[in-house]
């Protein structure tokens, strides 16, 4: 089974484009169900759909997740050399936007826009 690693970015090294009517957001009074959403929304994005668990204070801050894939280990925990050609980078990064009334994660790699139910962001 594939481990993923989240990280929070600092907000002075998040700049992403923004599409028309975004704007750049973060989690305000985070739920279960925010969270749930949340972590649905980037396993979807993700090519393997590696089920993805998100901290408490995800988003609350930066609005910005980096997921960075485990190193696979030996049963001595070193680690394996190697790399599957087919998989994407090291790193997948996905940023919070506000459209109007909704919130929406979208995934930097490919532009894809998640629609967040039951999430409310405000403007960063």
């Amino acid at each position: 089974m594939k481990r993923i690693t989240v990280a929070l970015i600092a907000s002075a090294a998040c700049r992403t484009a923004q599409g028309p009517g975004e704007m750049t957001a973060v989690v305000v009074h985070p739920t279960p169900e925010s969270r749930a959403a949340i972590a649905q929304a980037v396993t979807r994005a993700l090519p393997t759909h590696s089920p993805v668990e998100l901290d408490d204070d995800a988003l609350r801050d930066t609005g910005v997740i980096v997921l960075e894939r485990s190193q696979r280990r030996d049963p001595q925990e070193l680690v394996l050399e190697g790399r599957d050609p087919g998989a994407p980078g090291r790193e997948e990064r996905f940023h919070l936007v506000k459209v109007g009334d909704a919130c929406e994660r979208v995934h930097d790699r490919t532009g894809r826009h998640y629609a967040l139910i039951g999430t409310t962001c405000a403007p960063r």
